[in-house]
């Protein structure tokens, strides 16, 4: 369980080979040869009974995009309440911009972000002091209102990054991402929900961060 924070936050674990299928099917229509239908595979999806499923934008270039359309569509047509969040990506080349991912939850019900702090830092070269996270905050709870401040789900890990963004995940000990100020900006702000470790060596991060933000 890579859960850091717990505590009544339900959380479906949604494949990245599902949401790769998916990401094929919106992206060649139902109807090309040899590709999955959008539909059926969302149906499967729907079948695990996850409270959400997470686009990634790199794993599934197809489907943050795809968010405000078909997907949205199919999902309230069948009165289906899983609750859709596009990830703020790692290259300036991806839909997932943290104004592309906020806007898109704000003008959708069922959809609420992936905030991926090391995405936006290797995005940007920036985003990673204290005040720069408390800005982020801030900007999540002025756009979407408190509650989404209360219902985060956050993807953490070190981080690697070049010119075009990011390259590969790292340790987080291995890595500039200050994820110590980050961890103290979310218990100032009172933020709840879930964190998940993305690190190449998932217990042992997740406890370092489970520790760090303890000791504040």
């Amino acid at each position: 369980d890579r859960d850091v924070f717990g505590g009544g936050f339900v959380y479906g674990d949604i494949s990245a080979f599902r949401l790769r299928d998916l990401g094929q099917a919106l992206r060649h229509g139902r109807e090309a040869p040899g590709q999955p239908d959008a539909e059926r595979v969302l149906r499967e999806i729907m079948g695990h009974g996850a409270g959400e499923a997470v686009a990634e934008g790199d794993t599934c270039p197809g489907i943050p995009a795809a968010l405000g359309g078909q997907m949205h569509e199919l999902l309230r047509k069948e009165g289906n309440g899983v609750l859709l969040r596009p990830e703020v990506t790692g290259k300036e080349s991806q839909f997932g911009s943290m104004q592309e991912v906020l806007d898109l939850s704000a003008e959708l019900d069922g959809v609420m972000p992936c905030i991926d702090f090391p995405h936006w830092h290797a995005r940007t070269g920036a985003a990673n002091s204290y005040h720069e996270f408390v800005d982020i905050l801030d900007q999540v709870e002025s756009c979407l209102g408190r509650t989404a401040l209360e219902n985060m789900h956050i993807h953490l890990s070190g981080i690697a990054y070049g010119k075009k963004g990011e390259s590969k995940h790292l340790l987080l000990q291995e890595s500039d991402f200050n994820y110590g100020d980050l961890l103290r900006a979310l218990k100032e702000h009172r933020a709840e929900g879930v964190v998940i470790c993305e690190s190449p060596n998932l217990e042992e991060d997740a406890l370092l961060l489970k520790r760090t933000y303890e000791s504040f």
